[in-house]
């Protein structure tokens, strides 16, 4: 029962994410990317969610990361897919290292050079020896060396807690990414040398003025906003920077009503005005849902099968000092539990 109703499920939250043409507006293509990743990393009975990627503005299309396994793994566990050995060292490592605090994240790369390797997230508890562990375990330690030299240079509030890594790419980065405290965020959105000075401190270069202003205007808006940082094998910092607005602690509200929601709305115009988005947000209202249905095992038993679709975060990336179009996160999460 478990293989299939997971993806008849997801079916049917994507049937729902792209009704009334959001799916070509939106994401570009059919499910078939959605439903490829999802099967790579089912790890035994878990129910993981699914988050889609995707552009606000330029040619619509998405990419997934499939994890939220929590406290579900158990000794033995397996992920799906054959020949992803380094993502199952990471299941192994969760597991013996217990997930208190943790979470794993994977994602097709489309970019590794065999064309099959997972991309690695692992959401950590902000704890250097689970860096460290984490990095180990899937045969990179040097990226943890790497990892706790910029630690250690973060000024203060600004607090690691996601590490990520595409071992299937040549001289790939690992990635970084931390919270700006409450203060940092509301020192940072009235004054942008703030931020100048926190770059300044880890060796990051990458920006201008008018970048600066824009990360000010952006951080008066957010709530809770990160950044992202790609960490190169020399130990320098890559020319990328990206600035993630978590868009949960506004409820999350699996309703078309939550786009609305006057401090996601003012955000999302925003980006327009900054031409980092076309407008295609006002589209992702009706994507939102929560239901339920019933499933039958096949020994008898009755489950009941809750699907929610929630806006997740929105973000912005700059290159070089030049933004990218914003993209946009939905999360598709599921519970099961028998009747």
């Amino acid at each position: 029962m478990q293989t299939k109703a997971r993806m008849v499920t997801l079916e049917r939250a994507w049937e729902r994410i792209s009704d009334g043409g959001r799916g070509e507006a939106l994401l570009g293509e059919g499910p078939g990317r959605l439903t490829a990743a999802y099967a790579n990393f089912i790890v035994d009975r878990t129910w993981p969610s699914a988050l889609l990627e995707f552009p606000l503005r330029g040619a619509p299309t998405y990419d997934v990361l499939v994890g939220g396994y929590g406290g579900a793994l158990r000794s033995g566990a397996r992920i799906s897919a054959k020949g992803q050995d380094t993502a199952q060292r990471a299941v192994d490592w969760l597991v013996a290292r217990g997930s208190a605090g943790l979470d794993l994240f994977f994602e097709l790369d489309a970019i590794a050079a065999d064309g099959q390797s997972a991309g690695i997230h692992c959401k950590h508890d902000g704890r250097p020896d689970d860096v460290r562990g984490f990095f180990e375990a899937i045969g990179i330690p040097a990226y943890a060396l790497t990892y706790q030299r910029m630690w250690d240079r973060l000024p203060e509030g600004w607090d690691p807690f996601y590490a990520a890594v595409f071992p299937g790419r040549v001289d790939a980065p690992a990635r970084m990414e931390l919270l700006l405290d409450e203060r940092v965020r509301l020192e940072a959105s009235r004054d942008p040398s703030v931020l100048a000075r926190g770059f300044g401190a880890i060796g990051f270069d990458a920006y201008d003025d008018a970048m600066l202003e824009t990360c000010s205007r952006l951080l008066a808006l957010g709530r809770v906003a990160g950044l992202q940082l790609d960490l190169m094998p020399d130990g320098s910092v890559g020319d990328t920077v990206s600035l993630p607005f978590y868009l949960e602690e506004y409820g999350g509200d699996p309703t078309p009503d939550f786009m609305g929601r006057p401090e996601v709305h003012r955000m999302m115009c925003e980006l327009v005005r900054l031409g980092l988005s076309d407008g295609r947000h006002e589209l992702i209202g009706g994507a939102l849902f929560a239901g339920e249905r019933l499933a039958r095992s096949r020994v008898g038993r009755v489950y009941v099968i809750g699907t929610c679709v929630t806006a997740t975060c929105a973000k912005i990336k700059w290159r070089g000092g030049r933004p990218d179009p914003a993209k946009f996160y939905l999360t598709i999460s599921k519970k099961v539990y028998p009747l």
